[in-house]
C-alpha cells in the first residue's frame, strides 16, 4: 500500500500543534499562514507545500525541521 505523506505531514503537524495548545487560528498568526491553508496541510489536502511554510510552520510549532523529518520516517515505517 502507498503511503500518503501529505496525510502524514499534516497528522504530525496537528499532533504538534495540539501538543502545543495552539488553535489553527494562533498558529496561521504565528507563522502568517493563512487558517484555511493549515487546515488543508493538517487533513492531507494540500499538495506540493512548499519548504517555506513547512520551516514557518516549524518555527510556529518551535520544533525543528529535523524534528518533522524524523517524525515523518518513523511513522511512515509503520505504516505497512
Amino acid at each position: 500500500m502507498k503511503t500518503n505523506i501529505h496525510k502524514l505531514l499534516g497528522k504530525i503537524i496537528k499532533l504538534c500543534r495540539q501538543e502545543k495548545n495552539l488553535t489553527l487560528q494562533e498558529l496561521a498568526y504565528k507563522t502568517k499562514l493563512r487558517r484555511e491553508y493549515l487546515k488543508m496541510i493538517e487533513k492531507g489536502k494540500a499538495k506540493g507545500v512548499r519548504l517555506k511554510h513547512i520551516d514557518k510552520i516549524c518555527k510556529g510549532l518551535n520544533i525543528s525541521f529535523d524534528y518533522l523529518s524524523e517524525s515523518l520516517k518513523s511513522v511512515n515505517k509503520k505504516v505497512p
